[in-house]
């Protein structure tokens, strides 16, 4: 027991070895946290894509607040647009529109953010009917 207290008493009694120790600690915690954080940055995102391959088939055209919990939504879902409305109860399904008229309105609606999405679709879907009735 005498020789074990001694030789605690002898690591005591030089205080540089404890600092580097704690130096040498500290440098290894630190180059886990960065290993942690490069895990967590790069490999985590590559490994997470591959359990969900498939992309969002769902796209917002344009989207107008009726009230304040209801809104109406113009949604592509592949190659149909339907027309969706909603409220703090459920969703209800409007209408399936045309998808061909849509090509060049949803171009239009993200360029041009003077008014709201939906407002400039609508305003063409009446400009090319007043069009076709000439």
């Amino acid at each position: 027991m005498s020789l074990f207290c001694l030789v605690i008493l002898e690591g005591s009694s030089l205080p540089t070895g404890m600092w580097v120790d704690y130096a040498k600690s500290l440098l290894v915690l630190i180059a886990i946290c960065l290993l942690a954080l490069v895990a967590v940055k790069i490999v985590l995102p590559k490994v997470t894509s591959f359990a969900s391959p498939t992309p969002n088939h769902f796209h917002v055209l344009a989207k107008y607040p009726l009230e304040p919990r209801k809104t109406l939504y113009l949604l592509r879902t592949g190659k149909t647009v339907v027309l969706l409305a909603t409220s703090a109860e459920a969703v209800h399904f409007m209408t399936t529109l045309n998808s061909e008229d849509f090509e060049d309105v949803a171009v239009l609606a993200r360029t041009d953010t003077s008014t709201s999405a939906f407002r400039r679709i609508a305003q063409s879907f009446a400009d090319r009917k007043q069009d076709k009735s000439r």
